[in-house]
């Protein structure tokens, strides 16, 4: 196959028009003018000027500074010398061995990590002791948004009654020591926070026609705090949170991130079945009716907001509210929980200004 091309033979300036020929193992070129064979070399000895981006350069390494101007793009240059194709070095192919089988070994115990830490950290925290839950991470439900209404005489008397009807039940009750408050919220939610920190919201209470509603959901927050729920979903996400930190230059208060984290995250669906039993038992025990979580469930705000999505990330709503009412059973022998309607009409009125 023949090409033209100008041939420099690296000691003369001027260069010489040559016909390429381009054989299975060499390519030679012929002047010309006089048909004269100017130089024949090997194909394996080829090499390529990638700096070039104008016009395709060849060189011999067995011909000194001699070289070839090829009159053809760069395309067809490797089309018809295909060896020539730049080989890009593959995206690992500098770093240093050592360096990949850490890195490899690094990415395989963070996926292990991550993969079965939900299961290490449920049995590490059921073997906290309660006491040290709210000395160290009490605080991180402190403020804003999350600080109690003041409530008059009738409406604490309200709350306590409500508390006091199913806590403390079991004897590990006295393991750990639960407040119970309203906060100036208005979707419709409760739940419970590291160091025994219960909460309902205002659009709870307001829209709850009666005690069993909130009696039924605070027994089920409950569950959360007696199967440490909320210190394993802490300590998972703090985990999380300083192997994030490994891979970023972020700077932000690991306690704000744990505490925000907390709110808008979700228990699994094996933590909320558990709290959703264990809260029925609880009910049945002290003698009250269940169904008000589920009667609760079924009016349920959809607009909840992001940040308290945890309630509402449950297992799937009408599938729960099945297995709840199936689980509780006939009530017929239970009992609704009974507040003067002077503290009941005054907890409906709590963070009115």
């Amino acid at each position: 196959m023949n090409l033209r091309a100008r041939y420099f033979d690296g000691v003369r300036p001027q260069g010489r028009d040559v016909d390429l020929e381009i054989e299975s193992d060499s390519i030679s070129g012929r002047s010309m003018e006089s048909s004269e064979e100017l130089f024949v070399w090997l194909r394996k000895d080829l090499r390529r000027d990638l700096n070039s981006r104008v016009i395709p350069l060849l060189y011999s390494n067995t011909a000194g500074d001699a070289r070839l101007e090829v009159g053809i793009s760069f395309k067809g240059l490797e089309s018809y010398l295909p060896e020539l194709v730049p080989q890009r070095p593959g995206i690992f192919e500098n770093v240093p061995r050592v360096w990949l089988i850490g890195g490899a070994s690094t990415v395989l115990i963070v996926v292990g990590l991550v993969l079965s830490l939900n299961v290490i950290v449920h049995q590490v925290a059921r073997k906290i002791p309660f006491s040290w839950e709210k000395k160290y991470l009490g605080h991180i439900s402190e403020g804003p948004p999350f600080e109690y209404c003041s409530v008059t005489a009738d409406a604490q008397a309200a709350l306590d009654k409500i508390l006091g009807s199913i806590y403390p039940t079991y004897p590990s009750d006295q393991q750990f020591d639960l407040r119970l408050g309203v906060v100036d919220i208005s979707h419709s939610n409760a739940f419970a926070l590291p160091g025994g920190k219960m909460a309902f919201t205002k659009g709870f209470v307001k829209s709850a026609p009666n005690p069993d509603w909130l009696v039924a959901v605070l027994s089920h927050e409950i569950a959360h705090v007696e199967y440490r729920h909320v210190t394993a979903q802490l300590i998972e996400m703090a985990v999380l949170q300083s192997i994030a930190n490994l891979f970023s230059a972020g700077e932000a208060s690991l306690g704000s991130s744990l505490f925000h984290g907390l709110v808008a995250s979700r228990f699994s669906r094996h933590a909320e079945r558990e709290a959703d039993i264990r809260g029925i038992e609880r009910l049945h025990k002290s003698n009250l009716r269940s169904r008000g979580l589920a009667e609760f469930l079924k009016k349920e705000d959809p607009r909840i907001p992001k940040f308290l999505s945890h309630f509402s990330s449950h297992p799937e709503k009408d599938e729960r509210i099945a297995y709840l009412t199936e689980r509780s059973g006939d009530e017929t022998s239970y009992k609704s929980l009974e507040i003067p309607e002077s503290e009941w009409h005054a907890l409906k009125k709590i963070c009115d200004p």
